[in-house]
């Protein structure tokens, strides 16, 4: 250098530098090495190679130590590339152009061959000439011919062809990777992704609603739809508590209608018409018929109990001579007739029939006077007690109340509509039914009689315990901690106890195992076969079934009239077995009525623990009519029974919703029954 400058052969040799002198339009300045780097590898001729090698390889880049190992690997795609390392000095056969050429090196994969195409050296071994020396890079020519590169005419007539980065102008059919349809990044996205965007959007839609020009005319072309809606929608009256205003109308329910439609004025003027029905005008409001029952709301037991305190038979014919001629009096033809009439006590002490007991006629076998099993009294055929509860019955029962004159014998008769005379009072003060003078009747060892009926109740001192998992023994250790085990040794030995829980049950299914719900069954074939089992097709309440376990079950009763056992396998299918052969089949209705046997059942103690598996937020009159329904199902006299509450759960505290519900059930079953 001149001057005072350093000589470059004074300055010590390093192995790496930071930064070169160099030249640059006749000015020397200092270039970071990565800098230099950047520049050779940017632009020029060694640039320009670099990037013909690169288009050589289209797909990956395998490298492997030796050819021995590249040699195995077979790509899936042509055009992938690869390379032996330098370490490799051998040589071998090219599979692709049979030259003889060096193991290390850059390769690409020819599918076609198939095989392995050597196509340069590793790096930039094949770039420099090992003999050439730096100094040569003063000249351009010989640093091209050493370095392999283009001249710069030639790399700019080559960069014609290509797009720059920025904003680049394509042209025919450019193609780039589809990208994934969920991809949201800056990558370029092909006409392949657009349309898997699109499919994605447009979801399964009608063939009417596929595009947005179909969905905007279904929605009128209206910009505002929702506002438009919501501005209709508030002009329209809620399901829920509907406020209607001016004079809303509905259709005219027929006059048989009992359900939950909704009642216009018509119907109601419909069906006070049909309670009237022509009554005369003193008789047509309830006022005036309580008026004239006196107010008594127990005016049958008031009627029946003055009737107890008239004249005997001997009185009567004595007053009924003073008043009527010797036409009047039955013959001695009658009177055997009368005889013949006579009436019994039967009582069922099994709980078959329905009945707690029944006087019937010995000839006619006809019921006079009975009691069923709901504590209601029939009187030759007609349910007074439901009568008397029932305002359309009662009214029906005085509509046919008949005035009778003089000489007829009666002071009145209720008929019935063939005129037969169901209920009367004659004129010595006897009451008649169905042509027994219970009057005369009721003066013979009846008290006795209930007494004896009494002490059959009395004396079955069981306790039957009922409910679900509870009861069963849901989370107990052992079988002798339950409660209806527990409750057996606080009872002692005079009183057995008997577990009757089934885990996972709702009210429902437990009032239908009580005989308390009725259950109608369809039989595959539509008969009970002679001897073999049928499959239950459809059944109204699946009593037996369980969501706890699969375990088999079975319970006896009848179908249809027919004794034998309803069962469930361990796969929940239904079936019924007669008990005894027949010679034929037994047709059967559809929704035949399956009536569980309940024998001695009616007349325990019982312990009803239902509600646990309802849903008393949504469920709980269900659940209440099946308690209720266990309980009348019971005997109607002195019926002894508890029912225990329902116990909320863990995930139910107080102040919950569920914890509500349960005690708000809870509550109709004390109001109901406020001693059990």
């Amino acid at each position: 250098m001149a001057g005072d400058g350093v000589k470059s052969t004074d300055i010590d040799e390093v192995p790496i530098v930071d930064d070169l002198l160099g030249n640059r339009d006749s000015s020397i300045g200092r270039i970071l090495v990565d800098n230099l780097a950047q520049q050779i590898l940017g632009t020029g001729p060694l640039a320009a190679k670099l990037a013909v090698l690169s288009s050589q390889i289209t797909s990956g880049s395998v490298s492997q130590p030796t050819w021995a190992e590249l040699v195995l690997i077979v790509p899936s795609q042509d055009g992938t590339g690869g390379e032996v390392l330098e370490s490799d000095a051998g040589t071998h056969t090219d599979p692709v152009n049979a030259a003889t050429v060096n193991n290390s090196g850059s390769y690409a994969w020819r599918a076609a061959t198939p095989g392995w195409e050597r196509i340069g050296d590793v790096g930039l071994a094949g770039k420099l000439n090992k003999t050439a020396n730096l100094g040569d890079l003063d000249d351009a020519g010989v640093a091209r011919t050493n370095l392999d590169v283009n001249s710069k005419a030639e790399d700019a007539a080559a960069l014609l062809g290509k797009a720059p980065l920025a904003s680049p102008a394509l042209t025919g059919t450019p193609t780039a990777p589809t990208a994934p349809s969920a991809t949201d990044t800056p990558q370029i996205a092909t006409a392949a992704f657009v349309q898997a965007v699109a499919l994605v959007l447009k979801g399964s839609p009608p063939a009417t609603l596929d595009t947005l020009n179909k969905l905007a005319a279904a929605v009128g072309d209206d910009p505002n739809f929702a506002a438009t809606m919501a501005t209709a929608l508030g002009l329209k009256a809620s399901l829920a508590n509907p406020a209607f205003t001016g004079i809303p109308t509905a259709p005219t329910a027929g006059a048989a209608t009992n359900t939950t439609q909704v009642a216009t004025t018509e119907f109601v003027q419909t069906l006070l018409a049909t309670i009237i029905d022509s009554s005369p005008a003193a008789l047509d409001t309830f006022s005036e018929l309580a008026a004239a029952l006196g107010d008594d709301p127990n005016f049958a037991t008031t009627i029946f109990s003055a009737l107890a305190g008239k004249a005997s038979a001997a009185q009567g014919a004595k007053a009924d001579s003073a008043l009527q001629d010797a036409a009047a009096f039955a013959s001695a033809v009658q009177g055997a007739k009368a005889d013949a009439l006579r009436m019994e006590l039967v009582l069922d002490e099994g709980g078959r029939s329905g009945w707690l007991f029944a006087i019937i006629a010995k000839l006619t076998k006809r019921m006079a006077l009975s009691v069923d099993r709901k504590g209601h009294v029939w009187i030759a055929g007609f349910d007074v007690t439901d009568f008397f509860q029932n305002q359309a019955g009662l009214s029906s029962l005085l509509s046919s109340f008949k005035k009778t004159t003089s000489r007829s014998g009666w002071l009145f008769t209720i008929t019935d509509e063939f005129l037969r005379i169901c209920f009367g009072v004659n004129k010595a003060g006897h009451v008649i039914i169905d042509g027994t003078n219970v009057t005369e009747l009721l003066r013979t060892d009846i008290p006795g009689q209930f007494a004896a009926v009494s002490a059959v109740l009395d004396s079955n001192t069981d306790v039957l315990c009922l409910g679900d998992s509870l009861t069963e023994g849901a989370g107990v250790s052992a079988s002798n901690k339950t409660y209806p085990y527990v409750l057996s040794g606080l009872l002692g030995a005079d009183r057995s106890t008997l577990n009757a829980g089934i885990g996972g049950q709702t009210a429902t299914q437990i009032a239908a195992r009580a005989g308390a719900d009725p259950v109608l069954i369809d039989l595959s074939g539509g008969e009970i076969p002679e001897s073999a089992s049928a499959v239950v097709t459809a059944i109204s309440n699946a009593l037996l079934t369980t969501p706890s376990t699969t375990a088999a079950r079975a319970v006896n009763g009848w179908l249809d009239g027919v004794y034998g056992a309803l069962s469930k396998d361990t796969s929940d299918v239904y079936s019924f077995q007669r008990a005894v052969a027949a010679v034929d089949p037994h047709p059967l209705p559809k929704e035949a009525v399956f009536e569980v046997e309940t024998g001695a059942l009616r007349d325990q103690t019982a312990c009803f623990w239902p509600g646990r598996n309802d849903n008393l937020l949504t469920g709980a009159d269900a659940a209440f009519d099946s308690a209720v329904a266990m309980v009348d199902n019971m005997r109607p006299l002195n019926p002894r029974f508890v029912i225990l509450s329902v116990l909320n759960a863990d995930d139910e505290p107080i102040g919950s919703a569920y914890y509500d519900a349960i005690m708000a059930f809870n509550k109709r079953l004390k109001v109901k029954y406020p001693r059990n």
